[in-house]
């Protein structure tokens, strides 16, 4: 318990200078995944939170030291991000569709690292694509 605090405090602190200059919206993740008029795959992207500063609540499901997705470079021994996979906490009561998402980071590697499968998390950050995905880059 103690080591999670300990996480969460350091979230909201690496958090602090994008809290003090723009609040970010709380959100369920469904919200995220969710759009209203969605009649073509082109249109996937048009959502209406992306680049929007948001902030939910979710259960780690994947190992972020594991992650499959990231780059690796031989040449340094290291990658260049983090995927990992989290629930939102309001699936237990809300049910699981469309409450799962994939959180990418760059930045706080050193930080996600240390996270493991089940912890609890406050991620912060922006709805963003690359392809044909979506992801969340946290901040």
């Amino acid at each position: 318990m103690k080591n999670r605090l300990t996480i969460l405090m350091t979230v909201v602190l690496l958090s602090l200078p994008s809290l003090l200059s723009a609040q970010a919206q709380d959100v369920q993740i469904r919200e995220l995944n969710t759009y209203e008029n969605l009649t073509d795959p082109g249109q996937i992207d048009d959502h209406p939170l992306k680049n929007v500063l948001v902030k939910f609540t979710g259960v780690i499901v994947s190992y972020p030291r594991n992650s499959g997705l990231a780059s690796y470079t031989a040449s340094t021994n290291s990658i260049g991000r983090i995927h990992m996979f989290v629930v939102d906490t309001n699936a237990i009561s809300n049910g699981l569709d469309g409450q799962y998402m994939q959180v990418v980071d760059a930045a706080n590697m050193t930080l996600i690292e240390e996270l493991n499968r089940g912890d609890i998390i406050t991620v912060e950050g922006r709805l963003t694509y690359f392809a044909a995905g979506t992801g969340f880059t946290s901040q």
